[in-house]
């Protein structure tokens, strides 16, 4: 059995509804935003997601394989339920999942490899050749773009020229610029 749990962080009241819909119709009615229920309802799945605190009230939980015995309900309000019920519930739930399978995939996922991050940080290496012969190498267009508007005292950044340069091998004065191999 699936079950969406709305707990109010303030009043600490729980609600339980059996889809997110539901939960989004019941926010909707409380009149505590002019959202649609379609934005209600993305809302409240990105906050059973992240974790987070929705409409700075509600904090919302996903819930399953939850019986009766499991949780108390009140008679009088069929939809509430008492917090202390839940918690163990939730505890209970969480140990029963093996987070030891999932914590190496995400150390592996987040390790980019030395490649993509030097390409990334720099970009293509640029080479100045000044008739014919090798001056310098830069790092990124961006660098040798800066390079140049420093010593030559440009206004602006001149990726013009040296990316026709690049391009169609258009000299920029006596300056020719190419790839690096």
């Amino acid at each position: 059995m699936k079950q969406v749990q709305l707990i109010n962080v303030k009043t600490n009241e729980v609600q339980a509804f059996p889809i997110r819909k539901s939960v989004a119709d019941y926010i909707e009615s409380l009149n505590i935003t002019d959202n649609s229920v379609k934005t209600i309802e993305a809302k409240v799945a990105k906050a059973i997601k992240n974790d987070e605190v929705l409409y700075e009230t509600f904090k919302v939980v996903e819930i399953t394989d939850l019986t009766e015995t499991d949780i108390e309900i009140n008679i009088e309000q069929p939809n509430m339920i008492n917090l202390e019920n839940l918690q163990t519930a939730l505890a209970e739930t969480f140990e029963n999942t093996q987070t030891e399978d999932i914590e190496p995939k995400i150390e592996e996922e987040e390790k980019p490899t030395e490649e993509k991050v030097n390409k990334r940080r720099n970009g293509k290496q640029v080479e100045w050749w000044v008739n014919g012969e090798l001056k310098q190498t830069f790092p990124s267009i961006k660098a040798c773009a800066t390079y140049f508007k420093e010593t030559l005292e440009l206004k602006g950044m001149p990726f013009t020229p040296i990316m026709k340069s690049i391009r169609d091998n258009v000299n920029w004065n006596e300056n020719t610029f190419k790839f690096a191999e």
